[in-house]
């Protein structure tokens, strides 16, 4: 199962509507170059979607599940829909993605992307985890906190008995 937080930044100020439209094909670009890497890799049975932006894609790429659009936002809410899948799923193991560059499209932020999601998606995430780990990414560093740099991760959703509360630094 995947979770992608999708961010659309075409917004209502921009005058020419074909600038808008040239936007939304590089996020809809970005997002289908991403699943397509899940798909090659992976049977993944559901790909949710939170939305944030001035407007939702339309269409969504065939057989996503949009869980929900919002002109404002942050990753938190995607994070959210996510943690709250554990909580019914606590064995099942699921995957976070995000548009990463589409707010500040670059050739680093590309090849960033692609690094994160080809991580993420790896083989040696999906059958080489092992038992005492329960995240795999690109790349995990364990200072000053264990974190994965890009945010973007494969994760067996074992919920423990304590309780994780999400806080949104704005």
């Amino acid at each position: 199962v995947v979770f992608y937080n999708l961010y659309n930044p075409a917004n209502a100020t921009m005058e020419d509507s074909s600038n808008i439209t040239a936007i939304e094909q590089a996020v809809r670009n970005i997002m289908e170059e991403q699943l397509l890497v899940s798909n090659r890799n992976h049977a993944i049975r559901k790909i949710f979607i939170q939305s944030i932006g001035h407007r939702k894609l339309q269409p969504l790429i065939n057989g996503t599940i949009l869980l929900q659009h919002d002109e404002n936002g942050t990753e938190l809410e995607t994070l959210v829909y996510l943690w709250d899948y554990c909580k019914s799923h606590p064995h099942e193991k699921v995957v976070y993605l995000h548009s990463k560059g589409s707010f500040h499209p670059s050739e680093n932020n590309d090849a960033l992307r692609r690094f994160l999601t080809r991580g993420a998606l790896s083989e040696e995430c999906e059958r080489n985890l092992p038992d005492w780990c329960n995240v795999c990414s690109s790349r995990m560093l364990p200072l000053p906190h264990v974190h994965t740099p890009g945010n973007m991760w494969k994760s067996v959703s074992i919920v423990q008995s304590t309780q994780i509360i999400l806080v949104d630094k704005r």
